[in-house]
């Protein structure tokens, strides 16, 4: 090659190396500023999006602890109206031994009550009648006892229910219901049956069945504690 041709292949070769780093920086600028730009804009919106989510968890978890507190006092709320919601026993007319009428309006602002619905053809009340005898002396002042045969003229008689009350010695008071009052108030379809009434005349409890003398404490218990 002779000198002339080797200098213009220096000089092509100078071109071509200045214009691939002039391409390279445009490069750089360009696209590397972009993809610069892409992240930031990426890691912002992560950024919002994370805060976006913290603030509907707190919110969520604010929703929540209001509803739970709103469910307790509505809870709270409705045991208030149970207890508010006071049942009565209903009103009745039996007899005792000497005919005089008894309404259980007339005896309530004493003492709690005890109905016991009973007759002498009745095995499992037979059963339990000795229990009940006990308790009614022991409890005297603090409970009224009410014995209340199912006297019906027909299948009981006031002189069968007194013949087994004096065979076996029982002083719990009788009462007879003759005109089928007590066992219409308080719907009985089973004897025995008993009535446990509030101070006040309120409906504690009815129990259906013979009672133990265990059972029958707990539920003199249960109506002394009301």
């Amino acid at each position: 090659m002779n000198q002339k041709g080797y200098l213009i292949a220096v000089v092509v070769f100078v071109v071509v190396l200045i214009g691939g780093s002039m391409a390279y920086r445009s490069y750089v600028s360009n696209y590397a500023g972009k993809d610069t730009a892409a992240v930031e804009t990426t890691k912002s919106a992560s950024v919002e999006t994370a805060k976006s989510a913290s603030t509907e968890t707190a919110e969520s978890a604010s929703a929540g602890t209001a509803e739970s507190a709103a469910a307790v006092e509505t809870e709270s709320a409705e045991e208030t109206t149970v207890h508010e919601n006071v049942t009565y026993a209903p009103e009745f007319k039996v007899y005792d031994q000497d005919g005089n009428a008894v309404s259980l309006s007339g005896i309530t602002g004493e003492m709690p009550i005890i109905v016991n619905l009973w007759a002498s053809w009745c095995p499992p009340c037979k059963a339990e009648l000795p229990h009940f005898d006990a308790a009614a002396k022991e409890y005297e002042g603090q409970i009224r006892f009410m014995m209340i045969d199912l006297c019906d003229g027909v299948q009981e008689t006031k002189d069968l229910a007194n013949a087994l009350i004096e065979e076996n010695g029982y002083e719990f008071p009788v009462y007879f219901d003759s005109e089928g009052s007590a066992v219409e108030a308080f719907a009985v379809y089973s004897i025995p049956q008993t009535i446990l009434i509030g101070k006040n005349g309120e409906l504690v409890g009815q129990v259906t069945g013979s009672l133990s003398a265990e059972a029958l404490q707990e539920y003199i218990d249960q109506l002394l504690a009301y």
